[in-house]
C-alpha cells in the first residue's frame, strides 16, 4: 500500500484531490513548536558573552568571537515537538467497492490509508513523532509509515466507531480523523461528543471526509433497490434519480 501511494494519487477522482490537497496544506504546519525560552532545538535563539564558571566552553561560538574580540556563546531556542495521531474508519460504508470487478477502484477505506500513509512518511520526515489514536505507541523516523499502517488494520478495535480517547494527550497534538462519517443519529451524536472532548483537551484537528463519485453524482435511474451499508433494511424505488 506505501508502495502504491504514488502511482494511486494520479488515479484518484478530481473531487477526492482536493481533499487530499487540503490535508498537504496543514503538513508544513506540522512541526517543533518554538518556544518563547532557551533550550534544545535548531535555531538559535540568543548571543551573549561567556560567563566562566558558569556556562559551558563547548558552546563558544568561534566565528562571532572572533570578531568581537571576547567569548561569545550562542542559545537555542527550545522547541516542542508535536505528536501527531491518526485514526480512520475502517468498516460498514467505507469497504464497500461500487466497481467490483474493476481492480483498479479502490474503497473509501483504502482511500484513506493512501491519504493518511502519505501524510504519515512527510510527518516523520521531520521527527515528529506519528501515531494511532488512543494506541500508546508513537513512532519517528524512516520506519513511522509502516508502523502506522500495520496498527490500521486493528485501529477499530482499539477505538471502536467513534474516535474515543481515554487518556490525555500531550499538549499542542494534532489529531486527523478519516471517515464518510455515515452513521445512525445515536453515533453521530457519539462523534460529536468525542470531537468536542478532543477540543476541550487543547489538540489541533484536521477531519478528512471521503466520498465515493458513486455518491457524489449519483448516477442512478429508474428501478434500483438499493442495500444499506451500515446494517439498513434494503431500500427500492422505481425513480431513483428523483433521490439525486
Amino acid at each position: 500500500l506505501l508502495a502504491r501511494a504514488d502511482e494511486t494519487y494520479a488515479s484518484i477522482p478530481p473531487k477526492v484531490k482536493i481533499q487530499i490537497e487540503e490535508v498537504a496544506k496543514s503538513i508544513p504546519e506540522v512541526g517543533p513548536r518554538r518556544l518563547l525560552r532557551t533550550g534544545a532545538g535548531s535555531d538559535m535563539y540568543d548571543a551573549r558573552g561567556f560567563r566562566q564558571g558558569i556556562d559551558d566552553p563547548r558552546s563558544i561560538n568561534a566565528r562571532l568571537s572572533a570578531r568581537h574580540g571576547f567569548d561569545i556563546i550562542t542559545e537555542r531556542q527550545a522547541e516542542n515537538r508535536q505528536p501527531v495521531f491518526f485514526w480512520r474508519k475502517g468498516f460498514g460504508s467505507t469497504t464497500v467497492k461500487y466497481e467490483p470487478n474493476n481492480p483498479d477502484r479502490l474503497t473509501k477505506k483504502e482511500y484513506l490509508d493512501v491519504v493518511m500513509l502519505a501524510s504519515a512518511m512527510a510527518i516523520a520526515a521531520t521527527e515528529d513523532k506519528v501515531g494511532i489514536l488512543d494506541h500508546g505507541a508513537l513512532y519517528s523516523g524512516s520506519g513511522a509509515a509502516a508502523s502506522v499502517a500495520n496498527r490500521f488494520f486493528d485501529v477499530n478495535i482499539i477505538t471502536g466507531p467513534s474516535p474515543v480517547v481515554r487518556r490525555r494527550l500531550p499538549v499542542g497534538s494534532t489529531v486527523i480523523l478519516g471517515s464518510d462519517f455515515y452513521a445512525g443519529d445515536e453515533d453521530r451524536e457519539q462523534l460529536a461528543r468525542d470531537i468536542e472532548m478532543l477540543k476541550t483537551m487543547g489538540v489541533n484537528g484536521q477531519v478528512l471526509m471521503v466520498i465515493d463519485p458513486e455518491e457524489l453524482e449519483f448516477p442512478f435511474e429508474g428501478h434500483v433497490r438499493f442495500e444499506g451499508t451500515e446494517s439498513e433494511l434494503p431500500y427500492t424505488t422505481g425513480k431513483s434519480e428523483a433521490l439525486r
